[in-house]
């Protein structure tokens, strides 16, 4: 028995063991391999080097995969395994059905790596990256809204985005818990709030979005000003936390009603009190008020300068650190020699030696002071001229506390910009290579070369007429020198143009300012950033505010009236009673006005 028993268990042996290789591949292939006659081709080769568990261990893969060595793959897709552990498609092929294929054997189309079918694909409808709207579906190759009409399709589900809080305005946009969806925008329960980035806030007090509206500018409504931070959003506009009120008046006698008052600001007693040199064009006399540290003033010395001044500007021409005064006057007829140009140097007490005449022969419009050629005295750049005749001549300051004439750059300014009218200027560094420049009206520009001459010129291409009153600063706090000008025919239109570090100017944005009078750049607002202050209205004329943000826009203008003096003409800036907050001094026709400022007490102030 044992004999006859012993073919048997052989036989079954044998049998056995192919249908334990079949089960092994059975699990690695689509095809079945346990017929007698089946063979792997050279596309689809024998998969014995796969195994259901990784290096025989019990962990296992899905019951569609199976491991190649430690690694996890499906035989039937995997690029790199394709059909086999060795396996590896070409660069030009994929995957499918653990058969290595192009896209265009199956119908499709190669689509930056991925096989799509274009008809129905919706990030590829119709051609390779055309894609959809989430609201969209791809059939026959077109995006379409299978939705009627006023609907979206999200998510395969037709829904009205008026309504729909999961999908408020558009696909995804889920309305915040305890809002609702209204006219495709998430509203509040309280009608009074508005929701602004998933919050109900009060648009008449949120100083981010100061004056939103329902939608907040998603889909529908408005956003809103983002006030200053230093500042509050009161009935959906915002407020500067400062405020400016009439402290202190200076009136000229005799009273007159012609010409009018100039004034400078500086230490001239060096009691560290800032005060202020007043000069008198009708009556051609200069008064020092000195200043008491709150925002008042006394009495100082007064004196007389010329017969038709025009122009004050505070300099230290001998560098001694005492500060000094130069007087321009205009020619009012055809007199002989006059002293034009007159300095008066201060001796630190808050008075000045006589008078030291450095021009008797050229009138003066506009004066300038600042330290061209770089041994640390002030100079003097000055404009005007003979009858019509245009001069610009500089005044270099010497060690001896005398001035050298330099050259007259009349022809050369006419050379450049044959409509110039030189009746305004600035010297600053325009181009940023650390001398000084003459800037001119209109942006007519000589560029210094650090020594008191001045080499190339150049006339600034902007394209917008008008400047008789503009300002070189840097506005949006790019370290680079930017142009703000006044445009001629509407008082209110001011433009900026951006300085590029060089010597042009990009294209210019239109500003609204009321200051048209008479236009400065000061941080008045306390927060490191200088804001647009400036004069007009009229008579009485009104101060006008229009903090900056630093990146060269600002906040809607505030308004802060004169009481009933007449209109302010000249403008200056500084903090005269110490407090932080800078402070405004106006000149007019018959007073000087001082406009102190002083801090909200309002709680968002604090």
């Amino acid at each position: 028995m044992n004999q006859s028993q012993t073919p048997s268990r052989r036989l079954g042996a044998r049998v056995l063991f192919p249908l334990a290789a079949c089960s092994a591949l059975l699990l690695a292939m689509t095809a079945s391999a346990c017929s007698s006659d089946s063979t792997p081709d050279d596309t689809h080769p024998a998969a014995a080097d796969a195994s259901s568990s990784a290096d025989g261990g019990g962990d296992t893969c899905p019951s569609d995969h199976l491991y190649c060595g430690t690694e996890c793959v499906d035989l039937k897709s995997d690029h790199d395994h394709c059909g086999s552990c060795t396996t590896v498609c070409a660069a030009d092929r994929f995957c499918r059905g653990a058969r290595c294929r192009t896209c265009e054997e199956d119908g499709l189309k190669n689509c930056n790596g991925q096989c799509s079918d274009l008809l129905s694909d919706s990030k590829n409808c119709g051609t390779c990256g055309n894609a959809c709207s989430a609201a969209e579906q791809c059939r026959n190759g077109n995006c379409v809204n299978p939705c009627p009409e006023g609907q979206l399709s999200c998510s395969d589900k037709c829904i009205d985005p008026t309504v729909d809080a999961q999908n408020c305005g558009s696909c995804g946009h889920v309305c915040p818990a305890g809002q609702t969806c209204n006219a495709s925008a998430c509203t509040c329960a309280d009608t009074n709030l508005v929701s602004c980035d998933g919050i109900c806030l009060n648009p008449k007090k949120e100083k981010n979005h100061c004056g939103a509206t329902p939608g907040c500018g998603f889909n529908t409504g408005w956003s809103g000003s983002a006030c200053l931070a230093n500042g509050y959003c009161s009935e959906g506009n915002c407020h500067l936390c400062q405020a400016w009120t009439k402290t202190w008046t200076f009136q000229r006698t005799p009273i007159s009603n012609q010409a009018g008052l100039r004034a400078a600001v500086a230490d001239f007693n060096n009691d560290t009190k800032l005060d202020v040199a007043v000069l008198d064009l009708a009556n051609a006399k200069l008064d020092i008020l000195l200043g008491n540290g709150d925002g008042t003033f006394r009495a100082g010395t007064s004196f007389a300068v010329g017969s038709s001044p025009i122009q004050l500007v505070v300099l230290d021409y001998d560098g001694d650190g005492k500060k000094d005064l130069a007087v321009g006057n205009r020619r009012l007829t055809a007199p002989p020699a006059f002293d034009y140009l007159v300095v008066y140097h201060g001796n630190g007490d808050g008075t000045f030696a006589a008078g030291a005449s450095i021009d008797r022969e050229t009138a003066v419009e506009s004066l300038a002071a600042g330290d061209i050629d770089g041994d640390g005295r002030d100079d003097l750049l000055a404009t005007g001229g003979d009858w019509g005749a245009e001069d610009v001549r500089v005044y270099v300051a010497k060690a001896n506390g005398a001035f050298a004439l330099g050259a007259n750059f009349a022809k050369q300014l006419t050379d450049i910009n044959s409509s110039a009218s030189v009746t305004d200027l600035a010297i600053t560094d325009v181009d940023g290579d650390g001398h000084a420049d003459f800037v001119f009206s209109p942006t007519t520009i000589l560029f210094g070369k650090g020594d008191g001459t001045f080499g190339d010129s150049w006339s600034a291409p902007i394209g917008i007429g008008g400047y008789d009153r503009f300002v070189i600063a840097d506005f949006n706090g790019d370290g680079k020198r930017d142009v703000f000008w006044r445009g001629s025919g509407v008082a209110n239109q001011w433009w900026l143009a951006p300085g590029d570090g060089g010597r042009t100017w990009k294209y210019p944005s239109l500003v609204l300012f009321s200051g048209s009078f008479n236009v400065t750049l000061a941080d008045v607002t306390g927060d490191g950033i200088r804001d647009l202050v400036g004069v007009g209205g009229g008579y009485p004329s009104h101060l006008y505010v229009r903090g900056g943000r630093g990146d060269g826009t600002f906040v809607a203008e505030e308004q802060y009236d004169f009481s009933t003096d007449v209109a302010g003409v000249y403008l200056t800036t500084a903090d005269l009673d110490g407090n932080g907050i800078t402070d405004i001094i106006s000149s007019s026709y018959d007073s000087v006005i001082v406009l102190t400022g002083q801090k909200s007490a309002r709680p968002e102030c604090q």
